[in-house]
């Protein structure tokens, strides 16, 4: 890319009908040619001057839809490639509420046909494969791959009680992570006490990122 050459790009949030709610993403649309020698590197200069959530790269044809639509299996789903950066310019495999926003994006531009309901991005960081699909309310939903879990020990003590804090201390039920091309993801099952369920605490995601992993 000529560092002359202006990209477009959106910024946008997911899960929310109001202004400032949601989850928000940047949306950065190169071509598929032209960019296709950018690495990772200077996208993750990008990601952090964005300083989003997250940061969804997407990458279109000059060839116009036709080829977009030719990669897919039927004629009403187009076909993108995208990669996921973080906003201290890590690449991660998957991201869904970015997708989401890159998907609101494609049809708010007008880069698919009106026959197109359904978008397949295939990550180019390890081939996962996300459909997003318009919804006739104009809503969207996703298809995230299947990955397998693998358990881990139980952590102990106070390991991880800044993490569980916020949760008012509950049983720690399961831990696991991914498989492969998500080892990074953890996945913890929570026995709550009381009567608030997951959706009504506030999470602190700075506590999950220092709480140590401990492999089992």
């Amino acid at each position: 890319m000529s560092p002359r050459r202006a990209v477009p790009f959106s910024i946008s949030s997911a899960f929310t009908n109001s202004p400032f709610g949601g989850n928000p993403a940047a949306v950065v649309f190169f071509d598929s040619e032209a960019d296709a020698k950018l690495d990772v590197d200077t996208l993750g200069k990008i990601a952090v001057n964005f300083q989003q959530p997250m940061t969804a790269f997407v990458y279109t044809s000059t060839k116009s839809e036709a080829s977009a639509v030719a990669e897919s299996s039927d004629s009403n789903t187009a076909t993108f490639e995208i990669r996921w950066i973080t906003p201290t310019a890590t690449e991660v495999s998957i991201c869904g509420h970015a997708t989401l926003v890159a998907a609101s994006a494609i049809f708010a531009r007008g880069l698919v046909g009106a026959q197109i309901t359904t978008l397949e991005f295939r990550g180019r960081m390890n081939g996962s494969i996300i459909r997003a699909s318009k919804r006739p309310n104009g809503r969207f939903e996703i298809s995230l791959p299947r990955s397998s879990t693998f358990s881990e020990k139980i952590p102990t003590g106070n390991a991880w009680l800044p993490m569980l804090r916020q949760f008012e201390s509950p049983e720690i039920v399961f831990v696991g992570h991914g498989g492969p091309g998500f080892e990074n993801y953890l996945l913890i099952e929570l026995d709550l006490k009381g009567n608030k369920t997951l959706g009504e605490y506030e999470v602190d995601a700075e506590a999950f990122v220092s709480s140590p992993r401990q492999a089992g």
